[in-house]
């Protein structure tokens, strides 16, 4: 719940952060919502979207970031099986 209440909950709000003037405010939120869901190392398919969009949109905002992982390590998470599989594909 701390996660939506932050911005951290869809697509469209993680990205809106990008465009908030006040830079310092998105970053604090962005590091927030990571944080968050670091809490939990068994995320749903779309929490871990969403942990990954955060750390790209956070990467825009503030390369230098300390809460930012590694390119590596980002790749590896996308990778989980059935991540990006299309529902509809997996009954054929």
């Amino acid at each position: 719940m701390n996660i939506y209440r932050n911005g951290g909950g869809n697509v469209t709000t993680i990205l809106s952060l990008l465009s908030d003037t006040k830079e310092k405010r998105s970053v604090q939120k962005l590091e927030t919502i990571i944080n968050f869901y670091a809490e939990d190392p068994r995320l749903e398919d779309i929490d871990l979207i969403n942990y990954i969009l955060s750390h790209i949109t956070l990467a825009c905002v503030s390369p230098g970031s300390s809460k930012l992982l590694p390119f590596q390590k980002l790749r590896e998470l996308s990778k989980r099986k059935g991540l990006w599989a299309r529902k509809d594909r997996a009954q054929d």
